[in-house]
């Protein structure tokens, strides 16, 4: 989330596509390996996509990023990825890390984030 002023749209760019994020289905930002999407970004403002043709002209106060859990097979690295992307374009471009009830993620938010997604692995992929 922007702190002060709301996030330029060819800086996010920018910012994005040294992150390894590209743009692709849905209009939206995504962190590939190979044909899988480990991880998505979209615009906090509706309609959550981004138009390539106006980027530069935008400015969005917010970008929500998301993974699918149950489609990815090492979701706890997966979320570290992400919390690494979230982190660098939040300092570079003057905001903040926030989850999904806009509260700011501190240590012990990631750590229990980080937890119920370990008891999902053990529940869902056992070994």
């Amino acid at each position: 989330m922007a702190v002060g002023e709301p996030f330029a749209g060819q800086q996010l760019l920018e910012c994005l596509l040294e992150q390894d994020m590209a743009i692709g289905e849905m209009s939206i930002f995504h962190r590939m390996q190979g044909e899988q999407t480990l991880f998505s970004l979209m615009n906090a403002v509706e309609p959550g996509s981004f138009d390539m043709a106006t980027i530069a002209e935008i400015e969005t106060p917010a970008i929500s990023m998301f993974m699918r859990v149950h489609e990815i097979r090492q979701p706890v690295r997966v979320f570290q990825q992400m919390l690494e992307v979230a982190a660098a374009v939040a300092e570079e471009l003057g905001g903040e890390v926030r989850d999904e009830t806009r509260s700011v993620m501190t240590t012990q938010t990631i750590e229990h984030c980080r937890q119920q997604l370990q008891e999902y692995v053990l529940k869902h992929h056992p070994a």
